[in-house]
């Protein structure tokens, strides 16, 4: 009996979800240049669909032992509890638990850092001319205007180099508190299956944490050759005398590569959400253990 409940609902929620499955993947089909493809549709469609069955397969088995009335109470509970109450206080626990800085914090702190140096005994005055030191040395020259290049490209490299290392300082502090933030979230799923589903579909989307920060890392690391070589085809294309009728001309546009990403494949974006899928598992077997003692019982009862 429980097995003809389960195959009627499914079947009247698949009727009345198939449009959006096949509308979706004709807008894929259509959309040539998205950076996700079928195999991520159809594994976000069958996480949805299991965690569908999730709900249906306790709502059964809770109802051959309880009353319509229980059922709907208790069951609407289970849902508004695991999908609304449980994600908000796991939110706030996150936030408490691994602040993030606010913008303007984290940048006073990026500017702080830029001019003292991040181990405060470092300040950007001093650092700036033990560089002008540097270049008069290298080029056995008593003042800047004596160069044979431009002091201020090489100037403005080597505030460019210290400021990164300012910033992959701070950022990295960021994104590990964005890390334990998920975990805490993947590792909630233990009594709200809707965070792992919602973990799994953000990384099949390629829009979780780690995709962004995957894309961040690879514009960074095209952006910074690309401001030294600015800055550097600034520096030895003019001087101090002629730094005002410097132009970048087309032979240094020609030599920048285009920026070109690729994304993670889908086994790394799997596998950074291994916690979500053990737990959408796991409550995917209790449903089924749930369902399956609610037939025998109804079968020892008849």
């Amino acid at each position: 009996m429980l097995a003809g409940k389960l195959a009627g609902i499914g079947a009247a929620l698949g009727v009345a979800l198939l449009p959006a499955a096949v509308s979706s993947f004709l807008l894929l089909w259509w959309l040539e240049d998205a950076p996700w493809d079928f195999v991520r549709l159809a594994l976000m469609v069958v996480s949805y669909l299991l965690y569908g069955f999730i709900f249906l397969a306790l709502t059964l088995a809770v109802s051959s032992r309880w009353s319509a009335r229980m059922t709907l109470l208790g069951m609407l509970t289970f849902w508004a509890v695991s999908s609304f109450v449980v994600p908000r206080m796991v939110t706030d626990l996150a936030a408490r638990w691994y602040p993030t800085p606010a913008r303007a914090a984290f940048d006073a702190a990026v500017a702080h850092d830029i001019r003292q140096g991040i181990d405060g005994h470092n300040p950007q005055e001093e650092r700036l001319k033990a560089f002008e030191a540097r270049l008069l040395a290298q080029y056995n020259a008593r003042r800047l205007e004596d160069l044979p290049i431009n002091p201020a490209g090489l100037l403005m490299q080597e505030s460019e180099e210290h400021s990164n290392q300012v910033y992959a300082h701070h950022y990295a502090r960021l994104w590990s508190a964005f890390e334990r933030q998920v975990a805490l979230h993947n590792a909630a799923a233990v009594v709200a299956p809707v965070l792992a589903v919602r973990s799994l579909s953000m990384a099949l989307a390629g829009t979780d944490v780690f995709h962004h920060l995957d894309f961040a890392d690879a514009a960074e690391r095209y952006r910074q050759p690309l401001i030294k070589t600015l800055n550097e085809d600034w520096a030895y294309n003019s001087t101090l005398a002629t730094d005002e009728t410097y132009v970048a001309d087309t032979r240094l546009w020609t030599s920048v590569q285009p920026f070109t990403y690729t994304p993670p494949p889908l086994t790394l974006a799997l596998k950074r959400q291994w916690l979500a899928l053990a737990w959408l598992g796991g409550w995917l077997g209790f449903s089924l253990l749930a369902l399956s003692s609610a037939a025998r019982g109804l079968t020892a009862t008849t």
